[in-house]
């Protein structure tokens, strides 16, 4: 299991060719999936519809247009996610059902669903519920903060009309932003529902919480397709080098036990997702070897067994060497060297 909660805020393949062909079409229907989907509708209810994609089952209560956007982006996702897994010549299972996902229109509507599965809904976007193997997020453009704007925008747009260029362009800005935070915390959750189904990790072991959230930074930003691609995580990075001028970066010793709480402030966890991505970044981009070995060690987890602070810390100096100054030092100015672009 995740130590910590999971959120922002988972065809046979041999080794070298996995992501084959489910063997099915996202309209052919295995008696499971007909009754994932009926419970998914019974569960929800009236105003909810059931969009089937090839790897995803989304039941929502947005727009048609808006859920068929989104299942595009999850399919980019899935499929990044099993290209990293290639890259890395790691062994996977593709999952034999679609994974549910979950779309709520209102923000209010899904804070009161994350309550009742027992997760924190404030400063987060989306969650990845482990024990009931499901994603679920809320339509961004109906965030608290994105309605509070657009209202300030629509007085302004009173005040002056709809052809001022001031208003064209906060909505253009507040449209793309939005976008922006529902794309990004859709592509880190469902990164972690498909590492955990196909298992390039271990569902319902002890898998170390950096390894797990760095993992699925790794697929925030678009275009993230494995270890050579050319996508940098740019808010990461940029939290990165804020917490290096801070000298708050953390050493990998550190790191590897660092588990954030639903309580902690937004900094504090700010801090620990950039650096969590930052390592895994460095280990997937110029240690991959190692890092497919690695990666080796934790899918041989029992589900349900505890691994102590002091052997996490072994299990990791197995395979990569000892955790010294000089091993901390590489991978910190690995990571400074790669400039931040310009925040839009």
């Amino acid at each position: 299991m995740l130590r910590g909660i999971a959120g922002v805020l988972i065809v046979a393949c041999v080794p070298a060719a996995c992501g084959a062909a489910r063997g099915h079409g996202a309209d052919a229907r295995s008696p499971a999936e007909q009754a994932a989907r009926t419970g998914l509708l019974g569960e929800f209810g009236e105003g909810f519809s059931v969009h089937e994609t090839e790897h995803f089952l989304l039941v929502h209560n947005v727009k048609g247009v808006m859920a068929k956007w989104l299942a595009g982006q999850m399919e980019g996702t899935y499929k990044r996610n099993v290209a990293l897994a290639r890259s890395l010549r790691v062994p996977i299972e593709e999952s034999p059902q679609r994974l549910e996902v979950v779309l709520l229109d209102r923000f209010e509507q899904f804070a009161e669903y994350a309550e009742s599965v027992g997760f924190v809904p404030e400063n987060t976007r989306g969650f990845y519920d482990e024990r009931k193997n499901r994603s679920t997020f809320y339509n961004a453009f109906n965030d608290p903060q994105v309605e509070e704007f657009n209202l300030k925008v629509d007085q302004l747009e009173a005040r002056e009309g709809s052809r001022s260029s001031q208003v064209r362009e906060l909505r253009q800005y507040v449209d793309r932003h939005a976008r922006s935070y529902l794309r990004a915390a859709m592509r880190h959750e469902l990164s972690h529902q498909v590492q955990f189904n196909c298992g390039l990790l271990p569902r319902g072991a002890d898998t170390p919480v950096w390894l797990a959230e760095g993992l699925a930074c790794l697929f925030e930003p678009a275009g993230s397709t494995g270890p050579h691609s050319q996508t940098i995580n740019q808010v990461r990075l940029r939290r990165f080098h804020e917490t290096a001028e801070k000298n708050e970066l953390m050493g990998i010793r550190e790191l590897l036990n660092a588990r954030p709480q639903a309580g902690d402030d937004l900094e504090r966890a700010d801090r620990f997702y950039a650096q969590a991505w930052a390592l895994v970044y460095y280990l997937v981009r110029y240690r991959a070897r190692l890092m497919a070995t690695y990666l080796e060690t934790i899918r041989s987890r029992v589900p349900g067994q505890e691994t102590p602070d002091e052997e996490e810390i072994a299990v990791f100096e197995r395979v990569f060497g000892e955790i010294d100054e000089r091993m901390d030092g590489q991978w910190h100015k690995a990571i400074l060297r790669i400039k931040p672009a310009s925040a839009r």
